[in-house]
């Protein structure tokens, strides 16, 4: 165990990216933990600043009673000024706990707002739609809303 655990650190420091937490505070109060990975920055020429970054990331809800989703996503951000972002992403998710059984998967994005508290740390608030059917329950659609604050550490 005591091995896995430092291969596991290993593989993690080796790849430098944001881990996050978020709290849904609106429909499924669920917590979710997530990892974004910057894979492109555009830089302004006359400022030398960023003017977008690209970023791809995974979540996964912590799981309450009644379920929750797992996610893959792009996310394109803009900053605003040296401590504010906005962003918005689009992707994919698939239900986790006891939802999946009946629920499938489908399109999720979001759009929100970052602050850099300091180089590593930040919080935000966003908004996140899972969009899910049924193939179980004729006509099933639905699309889980959710308003979360966020807390990032950037490594």
């Amino acid at each position: 165990m005591k091995n896995i655990l430092i291969i596991l650190s290993a593989i993690s420091l080796s790849f430098s990216g944001t881990v996050y937490l978020a709290y849904d505070f609106d429909e499924t109060e669920n917590v979710t933990l997530g990892y974004n990975h910057m894979f492109k920055t555009w830089v302004c020429e006359e400022t030398g600043k960023p003017s977008w970054i690209l970023n791809g990331g995974v979540n996964y809800d912590v799981v309450n009673d009644d379920g929750g989703f797992a996610s893959v996503y792009a996310l394109p951000m803009k900053p605003v000024s040296d401590k504010v972002s906005v962003w918005a992403s689009l992707g994919y998710a698939v239900t986790v706990g006891d939802w999946s059984d009946m629920i499938d998967g489908g399109l999720t994005y979001g759009l929100g707002v970052h602050y850099a508290l300091n180089e590593n740390m930040g919080m935000g608030i966003g908004m996140v739609n899972h969009d899910s059917e049924s193939s179980i329950m004729d006509g099933y659609e639905d699309t889980v809303e959710k308003m979360s604050i966020l807390f990032s550490y950037r490594f």
